[in-house]
């Protein structure tokens, strides 16, 4: 069976935020955090 997984506009301006947010302290840290969350999401498809 196949999934198809879908962000909302909301979640990816969510994950925007979030990383504007941690890229306050460490920006390396915000990139590499959100870049694993977005392949994660797209190992589900």
């Amino acid at each position: 069976m196949t999934y198809k997984v879908i962000l909302s506009d909301s979640a990816y301006k969510d994950l925007e935020n979030t990383k504007a947010y941690i890229a306050g302290d460490n920006p390396v840290a915000a990139k590499q955090y959100v870049g694993k969350i977005l392949d994660k999401l797209s190992s589900l498809s």
